[in-house]
């Protein structure tokens, strides 16, 4: 579970007070897309997909991680957010983003009014024009990221979503040009507005499951848990979890990983 700067674990306390992120002091309310609009150093979303980068090296860094094995999954904001992870890293197996959001502004904003509002006023106050303000736009698009992305893509989109809708998630997806037609999938739910199915979840876990690397990732050795079922042993699963009752899948076991199958 990722939390950008001024998101989730940094919009509560502790952390409240320090959180400048397109916060409004008096009335608490956020705007993240108007925070630093116009420049492309400061703007609240070149931190946030550089912080997806980071989480992804801290991620690769864990002892407990199989490498050969990382997948990401988000919605509306997260589905950009893993879009955008795995254009700028290339580090997953498979990704599944879903309802997706900031992608397709210029089209999107013939359509819908948020962030068209944000922009529209962002765009007065700076005094720029509409081919300016679209050129900003563009450069954190999500549909501009999808050339860059190499797996597997399973995503799913709703007909009545208003915050997102159908064209704004199909931008990136149809942009995909290094992904084999075979290894992208996509979901409609007719009925459903900014939301995803109650299956999803099974969907896309399935979808992963697919693309799983059979091969022993390097120093973990393959076991039979039932060995250890009569001994004092103390299990953990790749989220550092102690778990009884272990799937097949790589485990941490006495300090030593194992691969259970």
């Amino acid at each position: 579970m990722l939390s950008t700067r001024g998101q989730m674990l940094n919009y509560r306390e502790p952390n409240l007070t320090d959180n400048v992120y397109g916060r409004d002091k008096t009335t608490g309310k956020t705007d993240y897309y108007s925070y630093g609009w116009g420049d492309k150093e400061k703007h609240y979303y070149r931190g946030a997909y550089l912080d997806c980068v980071r989480a992804i090296d801290f991620v690769k860094s864990q002892t407990k991680v199989d490498q050969k094995n990382i997948y990401a999954t988000g919605g509306s904001q997260g589905g950009c957010f893993t879009y955008v992870a795995e254009g700028l890293t290339r580090a997953f197996k498979a990704i599944a983003p879903s309802i997706t959001g900031h992608a397709d502004f210029e089209e999107g904003m013939k359509i819908v009014n948020w962030p068209r509002a944000n922009f529209l006023a962002a765009k007065a106050k700076l005094g720029m024009n509409d081919d300016e303000m679209n050129r900003f736009n563009a450069y954190f698009d999500v549909m501009n990221f999808s050339a860059h992305i190499t797996c597997p893509v399973i995503t799913c989109f709703s007909l009545q979503d208003t915050t997102d809708p159908t064209r704004t998630n199909l931008a990136p997806f149809n942009l995909l040009s290094q992904v084999k037609s075979e290894d992208k999938v996509y979901i409609i739910n007719p009925f459903l507005g900014h939301a995803t199915p109650a299956e999803w979840n099974k969907r896309y876990l399935a979808f992963f499951e697919k693309y799983y690397s059979e091969k022993d990732p390097t120093g973990i050795r393959p076991i039979n848990f039932y060995a250890y079922t009569n001994k004092q042993t103390i299990i953990y699963d790749l989220m550092g979890r102690k778990t009884l009752h272990p799937g097949k899948g790589i485990y941490i076991v006495n300090g030593k990983k194992i691969l259970v199958k």
